[in-house]
């Protein structure tokens, strides 16, 4: 009867170690689900809202030769790519912005989130003369779509000219936010005696910029800068 009633608990006993096991192996797998799971939501944010490493040589510098400007940041090369194809296509002289201290890996999440919530303005190592700004009447703004809204930089650009009477068209790359978000209201906030194409301007997912260059060919036509 002993060895019996012994035989029993024995069973028991591994039974329950099992289940205690398993039990761990199931906690541990929803933790990990849980993390991948914030993972993946906080990517969808910083993807939606960045851009990813650019040609950081800046354009010749502009002489005014043109009246259209094609102003643009770029920090993947994804908008720096748009900006090219409308230079070529518009004969419109390119320009850079450049901010003095320049994005990294490691800092541009959330270093661009804390300049927008800040409303800072970063310091640009690139400027136009106003004499040659006076030159351009219309002006292509090219960024990608951080945090919803304009990167700072494209801030500090615009607000360092006097922009009055010239017509400002925007383009942007983005991987979610198609409309813009609140960038185009920003862009004709900080240029108020400036005609901005709120209604035309160009957006293309920045995952898939390279298939871009038809549909930027159509939308100069369709403004009428294709040359």
């Amino acid at each position: 009867m002993n060895k019996t009633l012994k035989s029993i608990l024995s069973l028991v006993l591994c039974v329950c170690f099992v289940l205690a096991l398993s039990a761990c192996g199931k906690q541990n797998n929803d933790t990990t689900a849980n993390n991948t799971d914030t993972n993946v939501s906080n990517n969808n944010v910083t993807d939606d809202n960045t851009d990813d490493s650019a040609d950081i040589t800046p354009e010749e510098s502009t002489a005014g030769d043109s009246n259209i400007l094609v102003a643009y940041f770029s920090w993947s090369g994804n908008t720096q790519q748009v900006a090219n194809w409308i230079s070529d296509k518009t004969g419109g002289e390119l320009f850079r912005i450049i901010p003095e201290v320049e994005y990294t890996e490691d800092d541009v999440f959330d270093r661009a989130q804390d300049e927008l919530n800040n409303g800072t303005r970063p310091p640009l190592s690139s400027h136009i003369d106003q004499e040659v700004m006076e030159q351009y009447d219309v002006i292509f703004v090219g960024f990608p779509i951080w945090w919803y809204d304009l990167p700072m930089p494209v801030w500090s650009f615009l607000e360092e000219y006097d922009l009055s009477g010239k017509t400002i068209i925007p383009f942007f790359t983005h991987n979610g936010s198609s409309s813009g978000a609140s960038s185009i209201s920003t862009v004709a906030e900080l240029c108020p005696d400036s005609t901005v194409l709120t209604d035309d301007y160009f957006t293309y997912s920045g995952n898939n910029v390279d298939e871009a260059e038809s549909t930027v060919d159509e939308w100069l036509t369709e403004l009428g800068y294709n040359n």
